[in-house]
């Protein structure tokens, strides 16, 4: 698996009257060799220098994804003999297809965490303030994140099933209002219900987006609790402003939660914050499999291994292919090889958390594929 560059003989021709010498046609660079900055320390690596060689490879994963390898290292280096970069590549989709990640182009970079993420927009339009001036809306979206206004947006992973979602409204009166919410974002149905004023009595009626609802929980700030679908209540049970929440869970066991902040007497209540929720799935790029894609690795002295795999990349950090070609040799296992001229730069993450920053890498790199 090891590729030397090669430098082209001079060839001498001799005639029984003169001596001819053609033209010197040798490189003007090595075949393989990868230059930029890791940090703030350059970088500069060619296979012949210092027993340097191109090591390349090919290998299918447990999917049955193939990977293609190169990696410019010293022979007979087992770990922390020096800085090294690998790169692989891995294919479109599984099983023994035709070479396409292999092109000329950018290729989005591997992801480790590919688990779906799911934005959430907030709208406290129907918020209650009186008419009141200086009003302000503050948002804290239960996993550390908060925002300001009357609409947001956050996004959340799946780190936990669900997260309490307080908003808080003050105006310049001094009057404050709060509603919390549980949201599951990665629950596709959805708790509401109905109001229905008629005379002294109110009447709550549920709803359910999703499969057949089960079980039904109504929780009042006033400590009563029900499970039916419907509930009548009387005005003398509530203040001027009752917060009420539904908690309903379908024949699935999907869980979802409504809150409102019930206004009550319109005439004793100042500000009564409420807003509504929509949820929209993310997928991840390249899909669960992270097909198409790229990962840079990076050894350094003193044997660290670091990956772009461990963490996001930063939206600016890319990676090309500019050119693309046969090489003339295969590797030692008799495996074709794929000669790159690339250009990337990223951020390498090691296990403990520790990074750095590969800048400006720019060469030519070889990788086996199959046949």
């Amino acid at each position: 698996m090891r590729l030397l560059t090669l430098g082209i003989l001079l060839l001498l021709v001799a005639s029984s009257c003169e001596k001819k010498e053609f033209p010197d046609n040798s490189y003007d660079e090595p075949d393989f060799f990868l230059s930029g900055k890791v940090d703030d320390q350059a970088y500069n690596q060619t296979a012949g220098d210092n027993n340097y060689y191109m090591n390349t490879q090919a290998s299918q994963d447990a999917n049955g994804v193939w990977e293609y390898y190169g990696k410019l290292e010293p022979a007979g280096c087992q770990s922390g003999c020096t800085r090294t970069v690998a790169l692989r590549f891995r294919e479109s989709q599984p099983g023994r297809v035709p070479i396409e990640v292999l092109k000329k182009g950018s290729i989005d970079f591997k992801q480790k965490d590919t688990r779906p993420t799911y934005t959430i927009e907030f709208d406290a339009s129907e918020t209650y303030t009186s008419n009141a001036n200086g009003v302000t809306y503050s948002w804290n979206f239960g996993d550390g994140g908060s925002a300001e206004g009357v609409k947001t947006t956050h996004t959340f992973n799946l780190d936990q099933s669900y997260y309490d979602v307080c908003l808080t409204v003050n105006t310049s009166k001094g009057r404050e209002s709060e509603l919390c919410t549980r949201v599951y974002p990665g629950n596709d149905c959805k708790a509401g219900f109905e109001l229905e004023y008629g005379g002294n009595v109110l009447l709550f009626r549920a709803q359910n987006t999703g499969g057949v609802a089960k079980k039904y929980l109504w929780e009042f700030s006033n400590g009563i609790t029900a499970t039916t679908p419907t509930l009548e209540m009387v005005h003398d049970q509530f203040q001027s402003t009752e917060q009420v929440c539904l908690t309903i869970t379908d024949h699935l066991g999907c869980i979802s939660q409504s809150c409102q902040n019930v206004i009550v007497n319109e005439e004793t209540t100042f500000t009564a914050a409420n807003f509504e929720t929509e949820v929209s799935e993310n997928i991840v790029q390249n899909g669960e499999l992270q097909l198409n894609t790229v990962v840079v690795e990076y050894e350094d002295e003193y044997g660290v291994f670091y990956s772009t795999e461990i963490n996001p990349q930063d939206p600016s950090h890319e990676f090309e292919i500019l050119t693309i070609e046969e090489y003339s040799l295969t590797n030692d296992n008799r495996t074709p090889v794929k000669r790159m001229q690339v250009l990337f730069s990223c951020e390498v993450f090691s296990a403990t958390g520790e990074s750095k920053k590969l800048t400006d890498m720019t060469g030519w790199i070889g990788v086996a594929y199959p046949i």
